[in-house]
């Protein structure tokens, strides 16, 4: 996760949105992973965001 660590020290806002997010026993719901990714653009002072898939 270099590249991401390099996105950031640029004052890039990074996004990592994981497989198992969206598809498997673990994705998230449709709707959460996109209320987190819209909740996330719209709040600029947050650099990044990282979702990944439940873990219960």
């Amino acid at each position: 996760m270099l590249s991401h660590i390099k996105l950031l020290g640029a004052n890039w806002r990074v996004a990592i949105v994981w497989e198992c997010a969206i598809q498997g026993r673990s994705r998230l719901v449709f709707e959460t992973l996109i209320n987190n990714l819209v909740g996330w653009i719209n709040e600029p002072q947050s650099p990044g965001i990282d979702l990944a898939g439940n873990t219960e």
